[in-house]
C-alpha cells in the first residue's frame, strides 16, 4: 500500500507512527476518518467526502457511525 499524502506530507497515526494501510472512512457528515493498522483512530480535517469520492469512492453505503462501519469490515 502507497502512504498517504495530504498537504505534501505524508499522514502518520499520532498515537504509533503508521503511514501505511489506513482504513478510510467518510461519515454522513462528511467528516473523514482514518483507522490505523493498530487500531488507533482519527479524524482528518483536511479530507472530505469529495476527496473520498475522488480517491476511494464513490461512497456506496453509509454507516451511521465510525464504529458501525468498523464493524461491517469486520473489525
Amino acid at each position: 500500500m502507497q502512504s498517504l499524502v495530504i498537504g505534501g506530507e505524508i499522514r502518520a497515526c499520532p498515537t504509533c507512527g503508521a503511514y501505511r494501510d489506513w482504513i478510510v472512512f467518510c461519515l454522513r457528515d462528511d467528516s473523514v476518518w482514518l483507522r490505523c493498522r493498530a487500531g488507533h483512530q482519527v479524524m482528518e480535517p483536511r479530507l472530505d467526502a469529495a476527496w473520498y469520492n475522488r480517491n476511494s469512492g464513490p461512497v456506496d453505503h453509509w454507516h451511521p457511525t465510525l464504529e458501525d462501519g468498523l464493524r461491517h469490515l469486520g473489525h
